[in-house]
């Protein structure tokens, strides 16, 4: 199933940014069409893009994009083009550009007094009258073409779509639920790398026994028939009549790594090759299956969990993470992570995580938990004049925490460390990016982040309105409250530290700050957008989150170097026996 239902967020959902998150039923985010409304200009901006570059029609163009893509996902996307192109093409002909367009579809409109939103200049000869037309027009089509008869007379969904219907009722089931997919067993481990999977968290070394997974205690005899903790280490040393694990493992102090949080600890990224027409390949376009099964989300080279370095075309870069260098200090902590952030999350989202989180205090190894939580309390998609009263409250952030912990404290084995992280001052975002073009328009040099910006901010499709916007003012006071909430959880850090019997705070300032700040250094005053993603305009990229998990590790070392554990002396011993002790996926 996985291969087919996919097809429906490339086709409604590939201008989603980060804080709207692909999950949880948001398709319909914003106003005036929301996101996909926004999906909608994009993508016949991006068709009428690919026809000039390629000297194409744009009936061509769409036919070659099918073309583009995996070989799974051509038959759907030629289904919706041949539903909607012909549409299109008459719109086309009389001037119309990608808002009129969208508009004429109905999958954007315009409430009686408020002005449109568009992201293009407004052509004169497409007017409202045009537009009302060809909304009736469309209908028509849809009814008497595709039997098609849609609910509302107004606007409608793509969801509303022969076949694309049960695409986006497969795909809230999935990933509605934040576990993973496969997992035969349900010890929320799986064999798969994607779908909430090994990219998520360790290997499930045996999917049909839900008392094996990773992270745990050896179970009968340390390990000496089977590798119960799927670390990789099992069997016996006749020279010396122990087990490897006991030999090897115990007594070096074992920790598994868990973050929980948002977009930046899943690491959001939409790869700029599916924006620029001018870098749109098959090639590009090969990974795109596995992007969308983890909800274009790369945890498996974020900062805090990543474990390999990318070997994907459209997400360059070293990885580095806290993860990692555990693995490397202690070999036995082999596969023990667990990424549990999602896109959006904000501190009231957090209270109910334990659900995901696979851990029990009596037979599993102490954790370090990261809690990152770095924008989303002070980034919404409200209006310019409303979004600081939606933005977290100091009360509403420390109730939240302590709600966390006490749930926390409760499953987790004792010993177990906690390193909150504050939030990011985002007003750096708008300056490096205000005079750059968007990877949407370096073609015709004709849209710069600001004009992205301006248009999300409209449409209420923002992943923050705050930080992203041009009113200075605006972002100033968005700072002022994200550094008033990483008051809270500092302030929570020292009056809590050891408040709760399994767990110990402490708090560490956002890194990114300090990323930056050495990395204009080193590498000039205008090089800050290196360290950002360029289709969002919001997130670290995979340089930034090497950097800042460098950081964050440098900051243990030096103030909380108990946090690490110690560094097994059997690691060479353990690479020898038993190589990459099973890898990874």
């Amino acid at each position: 199933m996985a291969k087919y239902f996919f097809v429906v967020i490339f086709v409604t959902l590939l201008a989603v940014k980060p804080s709207t998150s692909i999950i949880n039923h948001k398709f319909f985010r914003g106003i005036d069409g929301g996101l996909e409304c926004a999906t909608c200009t994009v993508l016949l901006g991006l068709l009428d893009q690919l026809a000039e570059v390629n000297n194409q029609t744009i009936v061509e163009a769409a036919d070659a994009l099918c073309l583009k893509l995996p070989t799974e996902f051509q038959k759907p996307c030629q289904t919706v083009s041949d539903i909607l192109v012909p549409i299109v093409v008459e719109m086309l002909a009389e001037s119309a550009n990608p808002d009129d367009i969208c508009r004429g579809l109905a999958l954007c409109y315009t409430k009686k007094g408020t002005p449109p939103c568009a992201l293009y200049k407004k052509t004169l000869k497409f007017d409202a009258k045009r537009i009302a037309y060809y909304q009736k027009r469309t209908r028509k089509h849809l009814l008497h073409r595709w039997n098609v008869k849609l609910k509302d007379e107004g606007s409608w969904s793509i969801c509303e779509l022969p076949v694309i219907n049960l695409l986006c009722v497969a795909y809230s089931d999935v990933f509605d639920k934040q576990v993973p997919f496969y997992d035969d067993d349900k010890d929320l481990h799986s064999t798969e790398q994607t779908l909430r999977g090994v990219s998520w968290k360790g290997k499930d070394c045996d999917d049909t026994d839900k008392d094996v997974y990773p992270g745990r205690k050896p179970k009968l005899l340390h390990d000496v028939s089977y590798d119960s903790n799927c670390n990789g280490i099992w069997g016996f040393d006749n020279q010396t009549g122990k087990s490897y694990e006991e030999q090897f493992c115990d007594g070096t102090g074992q920790i598994g790594v868990v973050v929980i949080g948002d977009s930046v600890g899943a690491h959001f990224h939409a790869p700029q090759e599916w924006f620029d027409p001018q870098l749109l390949t098959k090639a590009s376009l090969h990974d795109l299956p596995f992007a969308l099964e983890n909800e274009l989300d790369w945890p498996q080279l974020s900062l805090v969990t990543g474990y390999m370095n990318s070997t994907w075309s459209v997400a360059p870069g070293q990885t580095d993470s806290l993860y990692y260098r555990l693995f490397k200090r202690n070999r036995c902590n082999h596969r023990n992570y667990q990424n549990l952030a999602i896109n959006g999350r904000e501190s009231k989202d957090i209270v109910n995580v334990t659900r995901e989180l696979r851990i029990d205090k009596n037979t599993d190894y102490p954790l370090l938990l990261i809690v990152e939580l770095v924008g989303n309390d002070v980034c919404n998609n409200k209006p310019s004049d409303e979004t600081l009263k939606y933005m977290t409250t100091d009360k509403e952030m420390h109730d939240n925490l302590v709600q966390l912990f006490e749930e926390l404290n409760k499953i987790v084995p004792s010993g177990s460390k906690v390193l909150i992280v504050g939030m990011a001052d985002g007003d750096f975002l708008f300056k490096f990016l205000e005079n750059r073009y968007h990877p949407f328009g370096r073609l015709r040099q004709d849209l710069k982040y600001p004009d992205i910006y301006d248009w999300w901010n409209c449409m209420r499709v923002t992943p923050c309105m705050g930080w992203l916007n041009s009113n200075a003012t605006l972002r100033n006071l968005t700072t002022q409250r994200a550094n008033a909430l990483s008051q809270v959880m500092s302030d929570l850090s020292r009056t809590h530290q050891h408040h709760w019997s399994n767990l110990e705070l402490n708090y560490v300032k956002c890194p990114i700050t300090t990323v930056i700040t050495k990395y204009l250094v080193e590498h000039g005053p205008d090089s800050g957008y290196q360290l950002i993603e360029p289709v969002d305009g919001f997130h670290p990229n995979q340089v930034g989150q090497a950097l800042s998990a460098a950081e964050v590790w440098r900051h243990m070392e030096l103030n909380l170097s108990h946090y690490l554990g110690d560094i097994n002396k059997n690691n060479d011993a353990i690479k020898k026996v038993f190589k990459d002790q099973g890898g990874y996926n």
